[in-house]
């Protein structure tokens, strides 16, 4: 995941620091499951794998 002021698992925590009980979708990239499936363990709702 990239932001503009965070990349990846660290802009995550911070979304869910700020709004704890919000439901957060992450995209991941054609062959990155992995990435998916560790946000899902840091948090997220789900995630959305591009096919």
């Amino acid at each position: 995941m990239q932001l503009p002021d965070a990349a990846g698992l660290d802009g995550l925590e911070r979304i869910l620091a700020e709004a704890p009980t919000t439901a957060v979708v992450v995209p991941a990239g054609r062959q990155d499951d992995k990435a998916g499936i560790a946000a899902v363990g840091a948090g997220t709702q789900d995630y959305l794998a591009r096919g």
